[in-house]
């Protein structure tokens, strides 16, 4: 046989035997993820030891722990972060804000630049509102105020150079000093006086009394004394030998008495009444003594004929009483007694005070004697006169 021949005989022979079979064999096939195909780190605190008889001797591996608060997909497994953290370096940190601007608690807040404002995470510039004055549209950049006030807040406000509360366009309405809190220098503000007590802010006392607007209770009221001087107790003593003299007198002509013989002596309290708000260091009055004849009485006397008599219209309050029928009544002023209280008088204080006066010959005309010693309806009257008192 030629060699062909046996290598066809010897195949058939191993056919024949079973050593080679002509069905495929089928493959252990394991399909693994692409992690799994990644180098895997040793572990650092598990160990574990496989004896085959393929391999021999023993053989170790380690899985090793995330070092970083977030592990990305390259060094270790991954890690979310919380709420809207985000891992940047392996490291949990907030999540920049994407916009110019951004609203706290999503973002980091971002404040615009200047007259900016964010709105929807955008630096916008807001247009003017209309209610501000000093801004110019959609710009709002500050314009000019009028004299005399400043731009505050997109608003125009009135200047007070001087800090009283007054503003300086005002202060020269009422002609105060700009300058100057207190123009007058009377302890007041300019600002209180003009707008609350209702003072001059240009003069120290408003009202012209004794106390100055700074120690004034009432600055813009004037204080004052008023009193009033009434009689509380009259009395007369008349003389009757020198009455006796005076008749010799007029109807056989002999002399006078001396001139200043007493011929009556008056006994007087009065008292004094202040109803002011202010006191007074004095007070002046005039207590006067007149003598009254009833209408229709005739003090002539014979063989002498008493001059004219002058009617006087005046109502006199004295010993009998309160006379209103004056018309035709005759009345003689015999004198006038100054008195002064020189002491201080307070608000509502009421004094009484006693005094006396006397009438002399030398106070009596001719007609007045006549009518002093006079029997039919005359008497002697008084009064208070001319009360004065220190006012403002």
């Amino acid at each position: 046989m030629d060699s062909r021949e046996v290598v066809f005989w010897a195949f058939a022979a191993l056919l024949v035997s079973g050593c080679i079979s002509l069905r495929p064999q089928e493959e252990n096939v394991t399909i693994m993820d692409v992690d799994e195909l990644r180098p895997r780190p040793v572990p650092t605190s598990t160990t574990s030891t496989t004896t085959t008889a393929a391999l021999g001797p023993t053989s170790t591996s380690t899985t090793l722990e995330c070092p970083y608060q977030c592990c990305n997909d390259t060094e270790h497994r991954p890690r979310a972060c919380g709420g809207w953290l985000t891992c940047l370096n392996g490291t949990c940190v907030d999540r920049p804000c994407p916009f110019q601007c951004c609203v706290l608690g999503m973002y980091e807040t971002k404040e615009c630049p200047g007259p900016l404002a964010c709105v929807n995470s955008t630096c916008v510039r807001l247009p003017c509102p209309e209610e501000f004055e000093c801004c110019n549209g959609t710009d709002y950049l500050e314009v000019e105020c009028r004299h005399g006030f400043v731009c505050m807040d997109h608003r125009c406000n009135s200047v007070d150079s001087d800090s009283d509360g007054l503003a300086d366009v005002a202060e020269k309405n009422y002609g105060t000093n700009e300058n100057l809190p207190d123009t007058d220098g009377d302890g007041l503000l300019d600002h209180l006086e003009v707008k609350t007590l209702g003072t001059n802010p240009l003069s120290k006392n408003t009202d012209s009394d004794r106390y100055p607007d700074g120690n004034d209770s009432r600055p813009a009221v004037k204080d004052s004394a008023f009193v009033n001087v009434t009689l509380v107790a009259n009395s007369v003593d008349v003389n009757p030998e020198v009455l006796d003299k005076l008749v010799m007198h007029l109807d056989f002509g002999q002399p006078l008495p001396a001139a200043l013989t007493e011929v009556a002596r008056f006994h007087f309290q009065t008292r004094l009444d202040n109803t002011g708000s202010d006191y007074t260091d004095f007070v002046n009055y005039t207590y006067q003594i007149g003598y009254w004849c009833a209408p229709g009485v005739d003090v002539r006397r014979k063989p002498f004929v008493i001059g004219q008599i002058t009617n006087v219209n005046q109502s006199w309050v004295g010993l009998r009483g309160e006379h209103n029928d004056t018309e035709n009544a005759t009345a003689w002023v015999l004198k006038d007694v100054k008195v002064a209280y020189l002491r201080r008088l307070n608000p509502q204080d009421r004094i009484i005070t006693a005094h006396s006066a006397s009438v002399t010959v030398a106070d009596l005309s001719e007609e007045a004697m006549a009518a002093v010693v006079s029997t039919r309806r005359c008497a002697y009257n008084t009064g208070i006169l001319n009360a004065r008192y220190e006012t403002f």
